[in-house]
């Protein structure tokens, strides 16, 4: 009886660290699709490049692009911050995930 105990707390405790790993790996990948897709908005609004500030909308979310003149200037999202003095891409997915990328 001891024994069985022994052996069922100790698959309770393998299955609870595989659980744990699956939802881990769960979160990188959409962590990681979020950012390609960001990366794809930028890309997509890169071939026409706009001259001033701009907001693009699409269906996931929308990408700001802002110019900075100077490189003491900064743009802070969800603690992250660039300071750039061409431009950044602000990219605010529908999901509420933020990107910052820069030129």
């Amino acid at each position: 009886m001891l024994y069985a105990l022994v052996l069922s707390l100790i698959f309770g405790l393998v299955l609870q660290f595989y659980l744990q790993e699956q939802l881990a790996v769960k979160k990188q990948m959409f962590r990681q699709k979020d950012r390609l897709t960001a990366e794809l908005m930028v890309l997509l609004i890169q071939k026409n490049l706009p001259k001033k500030n701009q907001t693009v909308y699409f269906k996931q979310g929308q990408v700001t692009y802002q110019i900075t003149s100077a490189p003491s200037e900064h743009v802070a999202v969800t603690d992250q911050t660039v300071s750039n003095s061409e431009g950044s891409y602000i990219v605010h997915l529908t999901d509420g995930s933020d990107f910052i990328i820069k030129k």
